[in-house]
C-alpha cells in the first residue's frame, strides 16, 4: 500500500505541475492579448475590447475545468498542499 501512495503522490504532483503551466499560459496570453490590443492598437473600439473580454475567458475556463476535474476546487492557482 505504501506504493500505491507515492505512485498516488506522483502523479498528484505532476498534475499539480500542469495545472500551473496551465495557468501561466493563460495568463500570458490574456496579458498579451490586453497589451496588443491597449498599447499596439492606434484606435481600439468598444467592439474590440468586448472581443478580447470574451476571449480572456475563453482562455480561463481550461484552466477552471482542469482545477476542478483533478482538485475538486474551482480556482485559477492551486496552492501547493505539504500533506504528504
Amino acid at each position: 500500500i505504501y506504493i500505491i501512495t507515492i505512485n498516488f503522490y506522483k502523479i498528484k504532483m505532476n498534475l499539480f505541475k500542469l495545472s500551473r503551466i496551465i495557468s501561466l499560459v493563460s495568463f500570458f496570453c490574456i496579458i498579451i492579448s490586453f497589451y496588443l490590443l491597449i498599447f499596439e492598437k492606434k484606435s481600439a473600439t468598444v467592439d474590440e475590447l468586448v472581443l478580447v473580454v470574451l476571449v480572456s475567458i475563453v482562455y480561463l475556463m481550461p484552466i477552471l475545468i482542469f482545477n476542478y476535474v483533478c482538485f475538486r476546487e474551482i480556482t485559477f492557482w492551486i496552492k501547493k498542499t505539504r500533506d504528504e
